[in-house]
């Protein structure tokens, strides 16, 4: 009984060894070629004809000239498949290896993108960034204010050129509008939150 036992790990590690673990495709159609070769080749001999006893005596030469050349490499090219199983059986694990870190990464980091989009948002509430652009727009309109007026009064009634027709008309009355407004109003809105304008 307990010899039986100990001999099943044994038996099942002397199996694994002889088991091709990704290159197994290869040896069973090697099988399969050589079996329907076999197939073939039987088929071929029983219909030889009267060639038949000359078909047997070169087998019989064969048999005993290759034979022993069989018997010496019969199982290198196993050992080969084996040795090519292996390798590629390392370079899964390795791929799997620095492709299972790549992942780990890259899923890490964008389990962290949430906070930093928070962080970023909150630093440009906290520099005062909305004020800073408010200021600039207003002080590129007042600098430009009197050249773009200028523009539009000199190139409104020329309409008849083609060159005037495709130039876009400067609405100079919204903006005033939309700077006046911000003048007036306390509060913007940014993702729902207040922010002072000064």
């Amino acid at each position: 009984m307990v010899d039986t036992e100990a001999k099943q790990p044994t038996e099942t590690m002397q199996d694994d060894e002889k088991r091709l673990k990704y290159l197994d495709i290869i040896q069973v159609a090697t099988i399969y070629g050589i079996v329907c070769f076999s197939s073939l080749y039987e088929y071929t001999k029983e219909n030889s004809g009267p060639l038949k006893s000359g078909v047997q005596t070169v087998e019989g030469i064969v048999k005993i000239v290759i034979g022993s050349v069989y018997e010496k490499f019969h199982d290198i090219p196993f050992e080969l498949l084996k040795l090519m199983d292996r390798k590629v059986d390392y370079s899964i694990n390795e791929l799997d290896c620095h492709a299972l870190s790549l992942i780990k990464q890259e899923l890490s980091a964008a389990q962290k993108a949430p906070e930093v989009t928070r962080a970023v948002a909150s630093e440009v509430q906290q520099t005062g960034v909305v004020d800073k652009v408010v200021n600039i727009t207003k002080a590129v309109y007042t600098k430009y204010e009197p050249t773009a007026k200028e523009l539009y009064v000199k190139y409104e009634p020329v309409r008849e050129f083609t060159m005037a027709a495709y130039m876009p008309l400067v609405p100079i009355d919204r903006i005033v509008k939309v700077f006046e407004e911000a003048e007036h109003c306390t509060t913007v809105s940014t993702n729902g939150e207040a922010v002072p304008v000064t």
